[in-house]
């Protein structure tokens, strides 16, 4: 979530699990951002639950590779089912009725070779994709799509090490947040879309 459009951020920033909150302030073409890293397990999510005021942008991280994981938390949840309502929670509660959602369906290039081996349709009843990277992707685009309801959704497909391919997407998700800073004030219309990908 960022929290303040003035507030650098590493390659290693999306490779751990967060446990509590941490904060990283980086900066992308002059303009410093705050972000607050959240842990997504259950048990952590109390911990982050108060921080919603002032929320210019939810980016919310989906690791496309758990589809045919489950939590250590609980070992019959599949990851990706549980990260889909987590998703659909927080973008129904009331504080975020005006705040930008961003959605980085991340870790494309080990999806792409891990769904040559691994069907999504062993884990989803209702994929019939077979090992189709295409089909699996569209599939679990519109499972956090839909889950968000009637709400206009940002989508970047990324790699979060791949450094260059980042730098378009922040610089992205900054226009994002202006555009909705500008909505909120007054000083622009907003559109009907409600879903936007890259």
């Amino acid at each position: 979530m960022i929290l303040d459009p003035h507030s650098i951020i590493s390659s290693n920033f999306f490779l751990l699990a967060t446990v509590g909150i941490s904060e990283t302030v980086f900066e992308v073409e002059g303009s410093q951002f705050r972000m607050y890293d959240v842990g997504g397990q259950r048990g952590e999510r109390k911990k982050w639950i108060s921080h919603f005021d002032d929320v210019r942008a939810i980016i919310f991280v989906v690791s496309l590779i758990e589809y045919d994981q489950v939590l250590r938390e609980d070992l019959r949840r599949n990851r990706m089912a549980e990260s889909v309502a987590l998703f659909g929670g927080i973008t129904s509660l009331p504080w975020f009725r005006s705040t930008a959602v961003i959605l980085f369906m991340n870790k494309s290039d080990l999806f792409e070779e891990k769904i040559k081996k691994s069907d999504p349709g062993k884990y989803f009843s209702e994929y019939k994709g077979g090992c189709n990277e295409d089909e699996a992707y569209k599939f679990f685009t519109k499972m956090y799509i839909d889950a968000a309801g009637n709400r206009q959704i940002y989508i970047h497909r990324t790699t979060a090490t791949d450094t260059s391919h980042m730098t378009v997407v922040w610089t992205a998700c900054k226009s994002i947040i202006l555009r909705n800073s500008l909505i909120e004030t007054g000083f622009l219309v907003a559109d009907s879309a409600q879903v936007e990908e890259d």
